[in-house]
Protein backbone atom coordinates (compact mmCIF):
# COMPACT_ATOMS: atom_id res chain seq x y z
CA UNK A 1 0.00 0.00 0.00
CA UNK A 2 2.55 2.39 1.04
CA UNK A 3 5.12 2.11 -1.91
CA UNK A 4 3.52 0.09 -5.05
CA UNK A 5 -0.06 1.85 -4.37
CA UNK A 6 0.48 5.13 -3.26
CA UNK A 7 3.80 6.07 -4.01
CA UNK A 8 5.36 7.16 -0.83
CA UNK A 9 8.97 6.57 0.39
CA UNK A 10 10.06 8.95 2.88
CA UNK A 11 12.72 8.23 4.75
CA UNK A 12 10.83 6.48 7.99
CA UNK A 13 9.88 4.46 4.92
CA UNK A 14 12.49 3.43 3.07
CA UNK A 15 13.42 -0.53 2.65
CA UNK A 16 16.92 -1.54 2.89
CA UNK A 17 19.45 -0.89 -0.12
CA UNK A 18 20.74 1.48 -2.41
CA UNK A 19 18.27 4.36 -1.90
CA UNK A 20 18.27 3.40 1.76
CA UNK A 21 21.87 4.08 1.96
CA UNK A 22 21.63 7.50 -0.12
CA UNK A 23 18.96 8.62 2.41
CA UNK A 24 21.39 7.72 5.16
CA UNK A 25 24.47 9.30 3.78
CA UNK A 26 22.67 12.54 2.85
CA UNK A 27 21.76 12.98 6.61
CA UNK A 28 25.27 12.26 8.01
CA UNK A 29 25.89 14.96 4.98
CA UNK A 30 23.91 18.02 6.00
CA UNK A 31 22.35 16.88 9.96
CA UNK A 32 25.61 15.35 11.60
CA UNK A 33 25.77 17.10 14.73
CA UNK A 34 28.85 19.13 13.19
CA UNK A 35 26.72 20.33 10.17
CA UNK A 36 23.13 21.39 11.81
CA UNK A 37 25.17 24.23 13.22
CA UNK A 38 24.96 25.83 9.94
CA UNK A 39 20.75 25.88 10.84
CA UNK A 40 21.64 27.84 14.24
CA UNK A 41 20.36 31.24 12.65
CA UNK A 42 17.32 30.18 11.27
CA UNK A 43 16.35 28.68 14.80
CA UNK A 44 17.51 31.60 16.54
CA UNK A 45 15.25 33.78 14.45
CA UNK A 46 12.32 31.29 15.18
CA UNK A 47 12.69 31.37 18.43
CA UNK A 48 12.75 35.28 18.76
CA UNK A 49 9.65 35.06 16.57
CA UNK A 50 7.74 32.80 19.03
CA UNK A 51 8.51 35.10 21.49
CA UNK A 52 6.90 37.88 20.21
CA UNK A 53 3.65 36.22 19.65
CA UNK A 54 3.54 35.02 22.64
CA UNK A 55 3.97 38.04 24.16
CA UNK A 56 0.93 39.63 21.51
CA UNK A 57 -1.24 36.83 22.01
CA UNK A 58 -0.29 33.85 24.05
CA UNK A 59 -4.08 32.38 24.29
CA UNK A 60 -3.36 31.61 20.38
CA UNK A 61 -0.05 29.97 21.48
CA UNK A 62 -0.93 26.73 19.56
CA UNK A 63 -1.51 28.64 16.14
CA UNK A 64 2.09 30.49 16.98
CA UNK A 65 4.02 27.34 17.89
CA UNK A 66 2.33 25.45 14.81
CA UNK A 67 3.17 28.57 12.32
CA UNK A 68 6.62 28.99 13.76
CA UNK A 69 7.88 25.80 13.59
CA UNK A 70 6.43 24.41 10.28
CA UNK A 71 8.15 28.19 8.92
CA UNK A 72 11.42 26.91 10.19
CA UNK A 73 11.51 23.55 8.84
CA UNK A 74 10.48 25.01 5.48
CA UNK A 75 13.41 27.36 5.35
CA UNK A 76 15.97 24.18 6.58
CA UNK A 77 14.89 22.07 3.57
CA UNK A 78 13.66 24.72 0.48
CA UNK A 79 14.35 28.19 1.66
CA UNK A 80 12.72 31.12 3.21
CA UNK A 81 12.04 32.60 -0.27
CA UNK A 82 9.10 30.40 -0.64
CA UNK A 83 7.29 31.79 2.48
CA UNK A 84 4.55 33.36 -0.36
CA UNK A 85 3.52 29.82 -0.32
CA UNK A 86 3.67 28.42 2.88
CA UNK A 87 0.15 28.16 3.83
CA UNK A 88 -0.04 25.42 0.35
CA UNK A 89 3.20 23.52 1.61
CA UNK A 90 1.46 23.00 4.92
CA UNK A 91 -1.63 21.87 4.10
CA UNK A 92 -0.52 19.53 1.55
CA UNK A 93 2.84 18.55 3.95
CA UNK A 94 0.01 17.67 7.04
CA UNK A 95 -2.50 15.57 4.64
CA UNK A 96 0.74 13.84 3.67
CA UNK A 97 1.32 12.85 7.09
CA UNK A 98 -2.22 11.82 7.55
CA UNK A 99 -1.92 9.67 4.57
CA UNK A 100 1.34 8.26 5.63
CA UNK A 101 0.45 7.34 9.08
CA UNK A 102 -3.06 5.78 8.17
CA UNK A 103 -1.53 3.68 5.36
CA UNK A 104 1.94 2.74 8.03
CA UNK A 105 -0.65 1.18 10.43
CA UNK A 106 -0.35 -2.52 11.11
CA UNK A 107 -3.98 -4.12 9.83
CA UNK A 108 -5.17 -1.00 7.92
CA UNK A 109 -5.61 -2.66 4.84
CA UNK A 110 -6.27 -6.12 3.86
CA UNK A 111 -4.16 -5.71 0.72
CA UNK A 112 -1.15 -6.21 2.79
CA UNK A 113 -1.55 -9.39 3.93
CA UNK A 114 -3.61 -10.53 0.49
CA UNK A 115 -0.94 -8.35 -1.80
CA UNK A 116 -2.90 -10.07 -5.25
CA UNK A 117 -5.93 -7.44 -4.21
CA UNK A 118 -4.00 -4.86 -5.52
CA UNK A 119 -4.93 -5.97 -9.38
CA UNK A 120 -8.34 -5.41 -8.70
CA UNK A 121 -10.35 -2.55 -10.57
CA UNK A 122 -11.23 0.34 -8.22
CA UNK A 123 -14.81 -0.33 -8.97
CA UNK A 124 -14.84 -3.80 -7.13
CA UNK A 125 -17.00 -4.14 -4.50
CA UNK A 126 -14.49 -3.10 -1.32
CA UNK A 127 -11.95 -1.83 -2.94
CA UNK A 128 -11.97 1.54 -2.15
CA UNK A 129 -8.95 1.18 -1.13
CA UNK A 130 -7.77 1.80 -4.53
CA UNK A 131 -9.49 5.12 -4.64
CA UNK A 132 -7.41 5.98 -1.79
CA UNK A 133 -4.35 5.11 -2.58
CA UNK A 134 -5.09 6.96 -6.24
CA UNK A 135 -5.92 10.48 -4.53
CA UNK A 136 -2.90 9.72 -1.87
CA UNK A 137 -0.41 9.35 -4.92
CA UNK A 138 -1.50 12.51 -6.40
CA UNK A 139 -1.06 14.45 -3.03
CA UNK A 140 2.34 12.98 -2.27
CA UNK A 141 3.27 13.27 -5.52
CA UNK A 142 2.29 17.46 -5.15
CA UNK A 143 3.81 17.48 -1.10
CA UNK A 144 7.20 16.28 -2.69
CA UNK A 145 7.46 18.07 -6.28
CA UNK A 146 5.91 21.51 -5.50
CA UNK A 147 8.41 22.96 -3.41
CA UNK A 148 11.11 21.15 -4.87
CA UNK A 149 10.37 22.14 -8.47
CA UNK A 150 10.31 25.97 -6.73
CA UNK A 151 13.45 25.60 -5.68
CA UNK A 152 14.91 24.44 -8.37
CA UNK A 153 13.39 27.18 -10.58
CA UNK A 154 14.53 29.65 -7.50
CA UNK A 155 18.25 28.51 -8.08
CA UNK A 156 17.97 28.87 -11.56
CA UNK A 157 16.92 32.46 -11.26
CA UNK A 158 20.05 32.74 -8.91
CA UNK A 159 18.43 34.55 -6.23
CA UNK A 160 18.30 31.36 -3.55
CA UNK A 161 19.36 31.07 -0.11
CA UNK A 162 21.16 28.37 1.39
CA UNK A 163 18.81 25.26 2.19
CA UNK A 164 18.90 21.70 1.93
CA UNK A 165 17.61 21.40 -1.36
CA UNK A 166 19.33 23.90 -2.83
CA UNK A 167 22.64 22.70 -1.40
CA UNK A 168 21.61 18.94 -2.58
CA UNK A 169 20.83 20.52 -6.28
CA UNK A 170 24.56 22.32 -6.13
CA UNK A 171 26.22 18.61 -5.10
CA UNK A 172 24.39 17.44 -7.83
CA UNK A 173 24.75 19.77 -10.70
CA UNK A 174 27.03 17.30 -12.57
CA UNK A 175 24.59 14.47 -12.47
CA UNK A 176 21.38 13.62 -13.93
CA UNK A 177 20.63 9.69 -12.03
CA UNK A 178 17.00 10.21 -11.20
CA UNK A 179 17.27 8.57 -7.81
CA UNK A 180 19.77 10.88 -6.41
CA UNK A 181 17.11 13.57 -7.28
CA UNK A 182 14.49 11.13 -5.48
CA UNK A 183 16.35 11.06 -2.48
CA UNK A 184 16.57 14.96 -2.42
CA UNK A 185 12.93 15.71 -2.77
CA UNK A 186 11.94 12.81 -0.53
CA UNK A 187 14.38 13.68 2.80
CA UNK A 188 13.20 17.07 2.40
CA UNK A 189 9.68 16.09 2.43
CA UNK A 190 10.42 14.44 5.67
CA UNK A 191 12.21 17.03 6.96
CA UNK A 192 9.62 19.57 6.41
CA UNK A 193 6.67 17.35 7.18
CA UNK A 194 7.83 15.27 10.75
CA UNK A 195 9.95 17.68 11.71
CA UNK A 196 7.41 20.52 12.28
CA UNK A 197 5.10 17.82 14.10
CA UNK A 198 7.65 17.03 16.16
CA UNK A 199 8.70 20.22 17.46
CA UNK A 200 5.04 21.86 17.57
CA UNK A 201 4.94 18.82 20.08
CA UNK A 202 7.52 19.51 22.00
CA UNK A 203 7.25 22.98 22.64
CA UNK A 204 3.00 22.35 23.44
CA UNK A 205 4.44 19.65 26.03
CA UNK A 206 6.91 21.83 27.63
CA UNK A 207 4.53 24.92 28.19
CA UNK A 208 2.24 22.66 30.03
CA UNK A 209 5.55 21.28 31.89
CA UNK A 210 6.54 25.02 32.98
CA UNK A 211 2.56 25.57 34.06
CA UNK A 212 2.10 22.17 35.88
CA UNK A 213 6.01 22.34 37.55
CA UNK A 214 7.04 25.99 38.62
CA UNK A 215 9.63 24.58 40.79
CA UNK A 216 11.43 23.00 37.94
CA UNK A 217 10.78 26.69 35.97
CA UNK A 218 12.09 28.66 38.92
CA UNK A 219 15.46 26.84 39.03
CA UNK A 220 16.09 26.71 35.49
CA UNK A 221 15.37 30.43 34.97
CA UNK A 222 17.63 30.76 37.89
CA UNK A 223 20.51 29.01 35.89
CA UNK A 224 19.69 31.22 32.76
CA UNK A 225 20.01 34.46 34.79
CA UNK A 226 23.35 33.40 36.40
CA UNK A 227 25.12 32.60 33.23
CA UNK A 228 23.30 35.03 30.84
CA UNK A 229 21.94 37.30 32.72
CA UNK A 230 18.40 39.28 31.55
CA UNK A 231 20.27 41.79 29.22
CA UNK A 232 20.22 39.05 26.16
CA UNK A 233 18.85 35.76 24.74
CA UNK A 234 20.44 32.85 25.20
CA UNK A 235 23.09 31.33 22.35
CA UNK A 236 23.81 28.06 21.59
CA UNK A 237 27.39 28.67 22.69
CA UNK A 238 25.64 29.36 25.84
CA UNK A 239 24.40 25.60 26.29
CA UNK A 240 27.52 23.72 27.95
CA UNK A 241 27.32 26.15 30.99
CA UNK A 242 23.47 25.45 30.87
CA UNK A 243 23.23 21.88 32.14
CA UNK A 244 19.78 22.43 34.06
CA UNK A 245 18.58 23.44 30.80
CA UNK A 246 20.09 20.88 28.64
CA UNK A 247 18.52 17.99 31.37
CA UNK A 248 14.89 20.18 31.04
CA UNK A 249 14.97 19.40 27.39
CA UNK A 250 15.92 15.63 27.92
CA UNK A 251 13.07 14.99 30.75
CA UNK A 252 10.28 17.05 28.34
CA UNK A 253 11.06 13.85 25.80
CA UNK A 254 10.82 11.05 28.28
CA UNK A 255 7.77 12.31 30.53
CA UNK A 256 5.66 12.85 27.43
CA UNK A 257 6.89 11.02 24.71
CA UNK A 258 5.92 11.96 21.84
CA UNK A 259 6.19 8.26 19.49
CA UNK A 260 4.53 6.60 22.10
CA UNK A 261 4.09 3.61 20.03
CA UNK A 262 7.23 4.14 17.23
CA UNK A 263 6.67 3.49 13.55
CA UNK A 264 6.28 -0.45 12.70
CA UNK A 265 9.25 -2.11 11.83
CA UNK A 266 9.64 -5.31 9.72
CA UNK A 267 12.04 -8.20 10.21
CA UNK A 268 13.44 -9.52 7.10
CA UNK A 269 14.32 -12.58 8.34
CA UNK A 270 13.82 -14.77 11.28
CA UNK A 271 15.71 -13.87 14.81
CA UNK A 272 15.14 -15.02 18.72
CA UNK A 273 15.28 -11.99 21.47
CA UNK A 274 15.60 -13.12 24.70
CA UNK A 275 14.24 -16.35 24.08
CA UNK A 276 11.39 -14.81 22.12
CA UNK A 277 11.43 -16.62 18.44
CA UNK A 278 10.22 -13.78 15.47
CA UNK A 279 9.74 -15.46 12.50
CA UNK A 280 10.19 -13.56 9.06
CA UNK A 281 7.91 -10.75 7.21
CA UNK A 282 7.06 -10.06 11.56
CA UNK A 283 5.86 -6.53 12.08
CA UNK A 284 7.32 -4.98 15.41
CA UNK A 285 5.95 -2.16 17.24
CA UNK A 286 8.58 -0.56 19.49
CA UNK A 287 7.28 0.53 22.88
CA UNK A 288 9.05 3.97 23.36
CA UNK A 289 6.33 4.96 26.33
CA UNK A 290 7.24 1.41 28.11
CA UNK A 291 11.41 2.54 27.08
CA UNK A 292 10.98 6.18 28.95
CA UNK A 293 8.68 5.31 32.10
CA UNK A 294 11.29 1.87 32.79
CA UNK A 295 11.86 2.00 36.64
CA UNK A 296 14.85 0.25 36.45
CA UNK A 297 16.51 3.15 34.08
CA UNK A 298 14.63 5.94 35.19
CA UNK A 299 13.33 5.39 38.74
CA UNK A 300 9.93 7.46 40.05
CA UNK A 301 9.53 7.32 36.34
CA UNK A 302 6.18 8.94 36.63
CA UNK A 303 7.55 12.41 38.48
CA UNK A 304 8.47 14.93 36.31
CA UNK A 305 12.48 15.50 37.57
CA UNK A 306 15.07 16.79 35.14
CA UNK A 307 17.51 16.36 37.75
CA UNK A 308 17.77 12.55 37.06
CA UNK A 309 19.61 13.91 34.15
CA UNK A 310 22.62 15.96 35.81
CA UNK A 311 25.57 13.30 36.44
CA UNK A 312 24.88 11.77 40.20
CA UNK A 313 27.93 11.46 42.88
CA UNK A 314 29.46 8.60 40.95
CA UNK A 315 28.72 10.83 37.67
CA UNK A 316 26.76 8.50 36.35
CA UNK A 317 23.48 9.36 34.19
CA UNK A 318 20.70 7.63 32.95
CA UNK A 319 20.13 6.50 29.20
CA UNK A 320 19.70 9.30 27.09
CA UNK A 321 16.14 9.90 25.77
CA UNK A 322 17.52 11.22 22.03
CA UNK A 323 19.45 7.55 22.04
CA UNK A 324 16.74 5.44 23.17
CA UNK A 325 12.99 6.06 22.54
CA UNK A 326 12.14 9.41 21.71
CA UNK A 327 13.80 9.72 18.36
CA UNK A 328 13.22 5.71 17.47
CA UNK A 329 16.67 3.61 18.35
CA UNK A 330 19.03 1.42 16.27
CA UNK A 331 19.96 1.94 12.83
CA UNK A 332 16.67 3.14 12.13
CA UNK A 333 16.83 6.21 14.97
CA UNK A 334 15.45 9.36 13.16
CA UNK A 335 18.36 11.34 11.59
CA UNK A 336 17.61 14.10 12.20
CA UNK A 337 17.45 14.16 15.81
CA UNK A 338 20.46 16.60 16.64
CA UNK A 339 18.34 19.41 14.25
CA UNK A 340 15.42 18.88 16.50
CA UNK A 341 17.38 18.59 19.58
CA UNK A 342 18.70 21.95 18.72
CA UNK A 343 15.44 23.66 17.94
CA UNK A 344 14.02 22.56 20.84
CA UNK A 345 16.71 23.91 23.10
CA UNK A 346 17.00 27.61 21.82
CA UNK A 347 12.99 27.72 21.89
CA UNK A 348 12.90 26.52 25.88
CA UNK A 349 15.86 28.72 27.08
CA UNK A 350 14.47 31.36 25.06
CA UNK A 351 11.22 31.38 26.28
CA UNK A 352 12.52 31.06 30.10
CA UNK A 353 14.92 33.61 29.87
CA UNK A 354 11.95 36.39 29.12
CA UNK A 355 8.47 34.86 30.54
CA UNK A 356 7.13 33.66 34.02
CA UNK A 357 4.39 31.10 32.61
CA UNK A 358 2.00 30.66 35.34
CA UNK A 359 -1.75 28.71 35.85
CA UNK A 360 -4.27 31.03 34.14
CA UNK A 361 -7.38 31.68 36.42
CA UNK A 362 -10.95 31.31 35.92
CA UNK A 363 -13.72 34.54 36.43
CA UNK A 364 -13.99 33.69 40.38
CA UNK A 365 -10.00 34.12 40.91
CA UNK A 366 -9.39 30.45 40.95
CA UNK A 367 -6.54 28.70 39.66
CA UNK A 368 -7.57 26.51 36.80
CA UNK A 369 -6.19 23.15 36.86
CA UNK A 370 -4.57 21.76 33.75
CA UNK A 371 -3.81 18.23 34.71
CA UNK A 372 -5.96 17.18 32.23
CA UNK A 373 -4.03 18.44 29.71
CA UNK A 374 -1.54 15.28 30.28
CA UNK A 375 -3.46 12.94 28.59
CA UNK A 376 -2.66 13.54 24.86
CA UNK A 377 -4.54 13.64 21.71
CA UNK A 378 -4.86 10.51 20.38
CA UNK A 379 -2.46 11.04 17.62
CA UNK A 380 0.88 9.43 16.22
CA UNK A 381 2.74 13.01 17.16
CA UNK A 382 1.35 13.21 20.46
CA UNK A 383 0.09 16.59 21.37
CA UNK A 384 -1.52 17.67 24.75
CA UNK A 385 -5.43 19.62 23.91
CA UNK A 386 -5.59 23.11 24.65
CA UNK A 387 -4.60 24.37 28.18
CA UNK A 388 -5.04 27.60 29.44
CA UNK A 389 -2.10 29.51 31.01
CA UNK A 390 -0.50 33.04 31.73
CA UNK A 391 2.21 34.63 30.26
CA UNK A 392 4.19 37.76 31.35
CA UNK A 393 7.80 38.86 30.93
CA UNK A 394 9.88 38.41 34.04
CA UNK A 395 10.84 42.05 34.25
CA UNK A 396 11.31 45.11 32.00
CA UNK A 397 14.94 44.22 31.00
CA UNK A 398 12.92 40.75 29.56
CA UNK A 399 10.22 43.01 27.84
CA UNK A 400 13.37 45.37 26.21
CA UNK A 401 15.15 41.82 24.87
CA UNK A 402 11.69 40.76 23.05
CA UNK A 403 11.82 44.54 21.42
CA UNK A 404 15.05 44.55 20.71
CA UNK A 405 13.92 41.42 18.08
CA UNK A 406 11.75 43.00 16.16
CA UNK A 407 12.49 43.75 12.45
Amino acid sequence: MLHELVGYFGTAAQRYGNAWKKHRKAYRQYFDPASVVKYRYAQTVAAQELLRRLLDSPREYRTHVRYVASNLAMGIAYGMELEANFDRYVALSEVVVQIFLKVSRPGAFMVEYIPILKYIPSWFPGAGFKNFALEGRELVRQARDVPFDDVKRQLTMGNMQESFVSNSLLDLANTDEKEDIQVVKDIAGSIFAAGSDTTTAAIEWFLLAMVMFPEVQKKAQDELTKVIGQERLPEFEDRPELPYIDALVKEVLRFFVITPLALPHYTTEADVYEGYYIPAKTTIMGNSWALMHDPEEYPEPFKFNPERFLPNKEGKVPRDPFLGGAFGFGRRICSGRHLADASIFIMFASILTVFNISKARNEKGNEIDVTYATTAVPKFFHHPPFFPFEVNPRSEAALRVIHDTMP
